[in-house]
């Protein structure tokens, strides 16, 4: 199949998470004329979704898709999380802050710091129907918060074992989706009903928060998909399905 180019962005230091440095690549289709303004996907933990030795491999999954004809052409940001400045051994902690946290200081963040160094090599549609973000564990409730707190700026979500539980507030959510007025987004989510992790998050229970959000989605009339499988949490089912999450998205 064509290949779409990758191209390491250079981000710049962001007062919105300061004394942060962070990677962003994006993927720009095969066969771009430069001018066309692109759908676009975002994805957390960039590095994990786009390595060519990791378990995901995006950027193949994307080039076999758009040349079939399954999706339309796009751009695609992979994002990492933040790491700290000084080496204090808190890099897991950044990324909880940032990816965790019910705020929108990271769809901010994109819009201010990421999506600039995209648009120097790519046209980016400013169409929300035609954005989506993503992301695996506390990166697919990132991806949530930031189409349900800017749904301008994202109208389609994909999460595969999202933490939607109470780490720092995200269990809170089907209330909050509830209580509210539905808003324009269509949202997969995807989880493995052994997906209980030990340790600091002994207790949490990842299965049971991902259906009280489809529950709420359900009651409000969302456009909406929950896949469960019989893994924990790991990357192993979203990877299987990964393609036909996108046609599902994008159809």
């Amino acid at each position: 199949m064509p290949e779409g180019t990758q191209i390491e962005l250079s981000i710049l230091p962001s007062s919105i998470f300061p004394e942060c440095r962070h990677q962003a690549w994006l993927y720009r289709p095969a066969g771009y004329d430069g001018s066309t303004a692109l759908p676009l996907m975002v994805f957390q933990d960039g590095w994990w979704f786009k390595a060519d030795d990791g378990p995901w491999q995006t950027p193949v999954v994307l080039d076999n898709l758009i040349a079939d004809g399954a999706i339309p052409p796009m751009a695609a940001l992979f994002v990492e999380a933040g790491k700290s400045n000084h080496d204090h051994g808190l890099a897991s902690e950044q990324r909880s802050f940032e990816y965790d946290s019910l705020s929108d200081r990271y769809v901010r963040f994109l819009e201010e710091a990421v999506f600039p160094e995209a648009r120097k090599h790519v046209t980016i549609t400013d169409d929300p129907t035609k954005r989506a973000i993503g992301g695996f564990g506390s990166g697919g409730i990132c991806a949530f918060t930031a189409a349900w707190q800017r749904s301008d700026v994202f109208g389609q979500v994909f999460s595969f074992c999202g933490s939607f539980v109470d780490i720092r507030g995200g269990g809170s959510y089907p209330d909050i989706i509830r209580q509210s007025e539905p808003k324009p987004l269509r949202v997969f989510l995807q989880v493995g009903i052994n997906a209980k992790p030990s340790g600091r998050f002994d207790g949490l229970d990842w299965p049971s928060g991902n259906r009280a959000m489809a529950r709420a989605f359900a009651l409000k009339g969302y456009d909406y998909q929950l896949v469960t499988g019989e893994g924990d949490f790991s990357h192993i089912h979203g990877v299987s399905i990964l393609p036909d999450v996108l046609k599902w998205l994008w159809r």
